[in-house]
């Protein structure tokens, strides 16, 4: 080889070089029993990407995997993943996933941007961000209101997943200390009949219930439960508070539920929403998903910006992040948890109103 030829090979190396991208791979459940949430997600993943300068849009790649709503689809998407060598991070939608990758992103020392609020989480990974309060300030913000209202007993039903199953240990471990008797603990696998479980209930039906449910088993059992004559007050998850779930429930019979969701309502982010998300889809997710991927975009803008990017300096960027910017408005993150309030949603006339004050 002639060194013309040697120096031409190694320009076209550089350029090469110079054009290779670095990844950003999101794993939601974009089929499956969640795919509601994950286009939300989606939703808000979107809007930080549009909003990224032109020089990380021309050297990140954002790619998606399907984890099918099953901690073994998570395992095969992330899989799918990993081939990319330039790979920086990963984000995962929801606890089952994120707890069934942890070891595998742990071992590669690759960042994970989580929305999970499950207690193992974090600890046991030192390479993760949460862009999800733990689960105990979810949990406390259902109690706080039992004890402000001064209710004496509770009824729980739980879904066996890892989030519900964590709110409500720590919620009747609160009740039981504060005097609040649990009239009614039971938890369920996926079922659209309850009808029994429900006369069980009505033998001593307690002031209020706590509908600790996901997905396709929130709205039978509500719908069930007022059927067959529950007057009292009732309390659900955040991921149930959903227009399209009150209105099959029923107006008459979602009027007055109660959730907790995260308080979105901020002007920096509610004027970023195009019309038809504003008035079409629940914001809980879309806000939470906007807030992780703009920790991830602002990071990796200042490395690109400085052209000192590599997986290693991102990787303690967004493990040591305490605060990032969006606009004027300094957001906060505390022990690895993007910080955020948790407000007060009431069912009304078929749609979720945001009421933080009764």
């Amino acid at each position: 080889m002639t060194f013309r030829h040697f120096f031409i090979l190694l320009l076209v190396s550089s350029s090469l070089l110079a054009e290779e991208k670095f990844q950003v791979g999101n794993i939601l459940p974009l089929s499956g029993a969640y795919h509601e949430y994950a286009h939300e997600c989606q939703e808000g993943f979107k809007m930080a990407e549009r909003e990224s300068s032109d020089l990380l849009k021309q050297k990140i790649q954002f790619l998606v995997e399907d984890d099918q709503s099953t901690p073994k689809g998570a395992v095969n998407a992330l899989q799918k993943l990993l081939i990319n060598k330039n790979l920086l991070a990963v984000s995962l939608f929801s606890s089952s996933p994120v707890l069934a990758n942890q070891s595998n992103l742990v071992t590669n020392r690759l960042p994970m941007l989580g929305l999970s609020g499950h207690p193992d989480f974090l600890p046991n990974n030192p390479y993760a961000v949460s862009n999800w309060q733990e689960t105990s300030t979810e949990a406390k913000a259902y109690f706080n209101w039992l004890t402000e209202n001064n209710i004496k007993s509770l009824g729980i039903v739980t879904f066996e997943n890892d989030y519900p199953l964590a709110v409500r240990k720590y919620l009747k471990e609160w009740s039981e200390k504060s005097g609040i008797s649990i009239s009614f603990d039971e938890e369920v696998v996926d079922s659209v009949d309850f009808r029994a479980l429900i006369a069980r209930i009505k033998k001593n039906p307690p002031e209020v219930f706590m509908v600790n449910l996901l997905a396709g088993t929130f709205v039978p059992f509500v719908r069930q439960l007022r059927e067959q004559g529950y007057q009292g007050k009732i309390l659900s998850l955040n991921a149930n508070g959903r227009n399209e779930y009150l209105k099959s429930i029923g107006i008459e019979a979602s009027n007055g539920i109660i959730f907790f969701g995260p308080n979105y309502h901020q002007e920096y982010f509610l004027s970023r929403l195009a019309p038809n998300v504003l008035e079409e889809m629940p914001l809980s997710y879309v806000y939470t998903c906007y807030l992780g991927m703009k920790l991830i975009t602002t990071k990796l803008e200042k490395r690109l910006e400085s052209n000192t990017l590599s997986k290693e300096n991102f990787l303690q960027d967004l493990i040591s992040a305490e605060s990032f910017m969006i606009d004027d408005q300094k957001i906060g993150i505390k022990n690895r948890r993007i910080n955020f309030d948790f407000a007060k949603m009431v069912a009304q006339e078929g749609r979720i109103v945001h009421d933080s004050v009764d």
